[in-house]
């Protein structure tokens, strides 16, 4: 397993967020399962984002009990102009939110989620750009 560390700062540059990302695998003929924790600046865990063992764009948000709350795969491919969509559901398929990456050169991210949503699924869900950063970078360990 290997393991990855990032922080969030506010405009101050206090952290206020950290990004622990894990890398394990099942085996020799599987993609790699990874892993991102996200905690606050005193170490509360406010949920986990796991890509499973899959070359597709599927990615589970998980509360800090270890529960799916959320799902995100990518809609499609990218647009004509580089927009690249996925969508943000709840367990029972309902689509609840999006995340659409825009530009091919210099990549913008817009996040719309649900009024009510909870803070630290809010901030997991910023782990979720981070994963698909990485797939558009290609990034060797965001296969």
């Amino acid at each position: 397993m290997s393991q990855e560390a990032a922080v969030a700062t506010d405009r101050h540059g206090t952290k206020v967020l950290h990004f622990q990302r894990k890398r394990h695998w099942d085996g020799c003929c599987f993609a790699p399962c990874k892993s991102i924790a996200v905690t606050d600046s005193g170490g509360e865990l406010f949920g986990t984002v796991k890509h499973p063992q899959s070359w597709r764009g599927i990615f589970h948000v998980l509360d800090p009990a270890g529960s799916e709350i959320m799902r995100i795969a990518n809609q499609r491919r990218s647009d004509s102009r580089g927009a690249q969509t996925f969508l943000i559901s709840a367990l029972n398929g309902e689509v609840i939110g999006r995340i659409v990456r825009e530009g091919s050169r210099f990549c913008s991210y817009k996040l719309d989620f649900p009024d009510g949503l909870h803070l630290g699924a809010k901030a997991t869900l910023l782990a979720v750009i981070k994963f698909i950063v990485m797939k558009m970078k290609g990034a060797p360990s965001s296969e």
